[in-house]
């Protein structure tokens, strides 16, 4: 009795620590946040647009292919492209015939210049068009077909895949000589396809296939000796409808889709890793089937644009190293979707209302950060070209290095780099200035970034050399602007609230003679406190400060003019107060059990 009466305390004991761990846990988990910025959305064309594509250039403007259907059975090859400060809108093949379901296909070669392959359902062929500079060139591939998909080899000729007009998946490449498309026959079915060549120009195509009672979502790719492979990626009930899909190779030529399940109504993504693909399910809320686009970043990461079935709102998705990061990017009533990446990883997303009456765009400009200022002191009177070091520098609007300084131009090296010319006023105060860049995501700034200081007065670490300074013969101590920080750092990067954090400062005297220098603190731009130093001549010396604060958040720190770095302050949060809480209520309940059962034993 003893014994089972023991055991009954032990597993009451057991399950209420389990409890305890299970609610700590689940406490501790929290979600994950999309990046920080804003959706730029913009109506590029009012006229009836299906099927759209879209491409980026190297300066990260849009180019974007599309039917305009107005005349439902006479549709318009049209091409649109942003020029920098407008659309640019042309016809590029008409007649077309109808149109309705159809798709476009565009890429852009290393000048830039556009290639759209598309179908004229008139003349019953798929087409092939590319710009030469001053002249559409257009191709007839001399086969009727729908949904076709280009790529441009190393040598920038054409490859495209298409479903023929038997329903056959067909792949068809450019010969220059002699001038002809070679056509071949992939596989007995396709629907949507998707082709990408890979780094030693081999064609890989994705694309979904009718089969009885089925629908498959397939994979194919051609051995150098012309022998295509083929395998099954998916499968769902046919009754369904067929698939949108999109297929990317990443840097190590390994395939990776996207694609709708219309059974199921959920949205899909799976990679080739050792000849087994992985899944995921990126969204369980009903998906279109005809609005599925992939894009990959240079980190590989997979971005993916989607409507739901439902609202038919345009939606986002990008997987992060734990969890799929999804958004709404316009709640409205859309379709045809189709992303690209700038050369930052940002996305854009060419797509079309459901009925058909316009053609839409969105770019998301993610909220830029500045990181460090160089040069980051300037003379009063002085000119000039400071760099700027951050990120997210895309569609950058102004430039500020505060009161009394004008900035003359800037020029966008990359999404990283700025290179500012200024000018610093003549009776510009002495003193730090915040720097900021402001584009459509946002304004970053950096607090304190850039000090102007008089003639008189020597430049810190960083900046343009001054006019030398003679040192004063006079009887130490003195104050000699020959003395300054040669340097700075910090203890910690990151520390929890009221943690101090230590400041080092190495003070260098290059007078003859002996001297002091004030030396001051700033935090976030603000005066934090001042030190005297004493450095003999030719000599360095070393001050320190301590700083800390009770909010989070991040702090940058300068000793005058130079740089020590920042660092963040890390409050407890609720959750970690809860983990913690937990953790004690684990040990409080332990040691209750054991009081429990230690009297249970003396009371037998």
């Amino acid at each position: 009795m003893t014994n089972s009466r023991n055991w009954r305390i032990f597993s009451v004991i057991t399950v209420l620590l389990l409890m305890t761990v299970v609610a700590a846990t689940a406490i501790q988990t929290r979600p994950v946040l999309a990046a920080a910025g804003i959706w730029d959305l913009q109506t590029v064309d009012t006229r009836e647009v299906r099927g759209t594509s879209i491409a980026i250039d190297v300066n990260g403007y849009p180019h974007i292919s599309y039917y305009d259907g107005t005349d439902p059975v006479n549709c318009k090859l049209k091409y649109a492209r942003w020029t920098g400060s407008a659309w640019a809108i042309e016809i590029v093949d008409s007649p077309l015939g109808a149109c309705y379901n159809a798709g476009t296909s565009i890429v852009l070669d290393s000048g830039n210049l556009p290639h759209i392959a598309y179908s004229d359902y008139a003349g019953a062929t798929v087409k092939y068009a590319g710009w030469t500079g001053s002249a559409w060139d257009i191709k007839s591939l001399g086969a009727n077909g729908h949904n076709p998909s280009l790529a441009l080899d190393s040598h920038g000729i054409p490859r495209i895949s298409f479903t023929g007009a038997a329903g056959n998946l067909e792949y068809a490449r450019w010969s220059p000589s002699p001038g002809i498309w070679l056509i071949e026959t992939v596989d007995s079915s396709g629907g949507y396809t998707s082709l990408a060549l890979d780094s030693n120009d081999v064609p890989r195509i994705g694309y979904s296939m009718g089969g009885g009672s089925a629908v498959y979502i397939k994979y194919a790719t051609r051995a150098y000796g012309g022998t295509w492979s083929t395998g099954i990626v998916d499968t769902y009930y046919a009754g369904a409808g067929y698939s949108s899909l999109s297929l990317k190779l990443d840097s190590g030529n390994q395939p990776h889709l996207a694609y709708s399940d219309p059974e199921h109504k959920t949205l899909k993504y799976v990679w080739l890793v050792d000849d087994v693909w992985q899944r995921e399910t990126v969204d369980t809320a009903p998906v279109r089937y005809n609005s599925t686009s992939l894009a990959l970043d240079s980190s590989n990461r997979p971005h993916i644009s989607y409507t739901d079935v439902g609202a038919l709102s345009l939606h986002y998705a990008v997987r992060t190293e734990s969890a799929w990061v999804k958004e709404t990017v316009d709640p409205g009533e859309f379709l045809d979707s189709s992303i690209a990446l700038d050369n930052g990883g940002n996305p854009q997303i060419s797509y079309a209302s459901s009925g058909a009456t316009s053609l839409h765009y969105a770019r998301f400009f993610p909220t830029p950060t500045i990181t460090a200022v160089s040069p980051a002191t300037g003379l009063c009177g002085q000119d000039l070209t400071v760099t700027l070091t951050g990120s997210d520098f895309v569609g950058v609007m102004s430039v500020s290095f505060g009161a009394g300084i004008l900035v003359n131009s800037f020029i966008i090296d990359s999404p990283t780099q700025i290179r500012a010319s200024i000018s610093i006023m003549q009776s510009s105060a002495p003193g730090y200035r915040d720097v900021s860049v402001t584009t459509p995501g946002g304004t970053a700034t950096k607090p304190g970034g850039f000090s102007v200081v008089q003639q008189n007065q020597s430049i810190g670490a960083g900046s343009h050399s001054s006019s030398p300074v003679s040192p004063i013969a006079s009887a130490p101590p003195v104050s000699l602007p020959s003395i300054f920080v040669q340097n700075a750092s910090l203890s910690s990067k990151t520390v929890t609230s009221g943690t101090p954090v230590t400041v080092t400062a190495d003070i260098i005297n290059r007078s003859t003679v002996n001297g002091n220098k004030k030396v001051t603190l700033y935090v976030n731009g603000q005066v934090e406190t001042t030190q005297g130093a004493v450095v003999n001549s030719g000599a360095s010396s070393t001050l320190t400060f301590n700083v800390s604060r009770s909010e989070p958040g991040d702090y940058s720190v300068y000793v005058d003019g130079v740089p020590a770095g920042s660092f963040t302050v890390e409050m407890v949060t609720g959750n970690d107060s809860m983990l913690i809480f937990g953790i004690v209520m684990l040990a409080m309940a332990f040691a209750a059990g054991m009081v429990m059962l230690w009297r249970r034993q003396r009371a037998d």
